[in-house]
């Protein structure tokens, strides 16, 4: 699934669900890494762990921390974020 998907909520369970739910729906090619943004080894662990139990295998995965990117990253990342909720805000507002 390519592209950068944001979610939050206060119920990590719901994010794990939400996640999986959106992996079964538009999964990647089977050689094609996919990447996902993680606080902590053991967030990226038990991410892992429920994903994999949910739709059954997942593997090819890498969890780069978000401390370990450069500011140019997040800042990029961060712009096309407030990009598309503009964009996303226009829309529903009809202009």
């Amino acid at each position: 699934m390519p592209g950068i998907h944001l979610y939050s909520s206060n119920r990590l369970e719901i994010l794990a669900e939400t996640f999986a739910r959106l992996q079964r729906s538009k999964p990647l090619p089977p050689l094609q890494t996919e990447t996902v943004l993680v606080q902590s080894r053991g967030m990226a662990r038990w991410l892992a762990m429920e994903t994999a139990r949910s739709i059954k295998i997942w593997a090819n995965v890498i969890y780069p921390f978000l401390i370990l990117l450069s500011g140019k990253s997040i800042n990029y990342c961060c712009r096309i974020f407030l990009t598309s909720l503009a964009m996303k805000r226009r829309i529903s507002s009809g202009s």
